[in-house]
């Protein structure tokens, strides 16, 4: 997560989405009282490195963690106020969810994973808890509360009208492209979905039920 609070921006970070590079990329707009969330100690050096701004602001004044890395909306709705809330434009990065599965597999599972264990793993072993996740960042109690979604499959066009609606944050996306955090994007290229998808027919129904907002808002190939 990173509020920016002269800009009235938060960015709510989903899940295999390239997060954590556009908000190493967002920190170099960042000033000292906006709220920036930790990262990995690998990103946080590449972002001390970059000469941006850190992890900060994100405790309350005992030490503890207010404000963390994949923040659900209703918890930063609850944290910053409804005041503060309804006042700044929320934004998230959306994906295309059939490829967003995939990649969190190879993600826990390791690059090496077999993809033949996919349904297996995401209805009876740990995966089952991914199911959905990104939605926590995209609603609140049903509601969907994003204002401006970059898509991951066009990168420059959606942040450059970033740019273009928030002057402040010119030359946002030459400095994100730049970035390769967590072994920066992966290409859809990388593996055939309907290939994939071919061999978990039960799969693939759940996703569509439960990602029919993405794919009729932005329409992602539903299979």
């Amino acid at each position: 997560m990173v509020f920016l609070n002269n800009e009235k921006i938060i960015f709510l970070k989903a899940r295999k989405v390239a997060g954590t590079s556009f908000e190493i990329a967002l920190s170099r707009f960042a000033k000292a009282e906006d709220i920036i969330t930790p990262i990995s100690p690998n990103d946080e050096r590449l972002r001390e490195e970059l000469g941006f701004a850190s992890c900060q602001n994100y405790l309350d004044q005992n030490g503890n963690q207010i404000f963390k890395n994949h923040i659900s909306a209703s918890e930063a709705k609850k944290k910053l106020g409804c005041t503060i809330w309804n006042e700044v434009e929320k934004c998230s990065i959306v994906r295309n969810p059939f490829d967003v599965y995939i990649s969190l597999f190879y993600y826990q599972n390791g690059s090496a994973a077999d993809i033949s264990k996919l349904t297996e793993w995401y209805f009876d072993g740990k995966g089952s808890s991914y199911l959905g996740i990104n939605h926590q960042q995209y609603f609140v109690k049903d509601k969907m509360i994003i204002d401006r979604f970059v898509r991951y499959e066009n990168f420059e066009e959606d942040i450059q009208k970033l740019e273009e609606a928030v002057p402040a944050l010119k030359g946002l996306y030459s400095i994100f492209s730049n970035i390769k955090a967590k072994s920066g994007i992966r290409s859809n290229a990388s593996y055939d979905l309907d290939a994939i998808y071919y061999n978990h027919p039960e799969l693939k129904d759940k996703i569509r039920s439960l990602h029919s907002f993405e794919i009729a808002k932005f329409g992602y190939h539903a299979l």
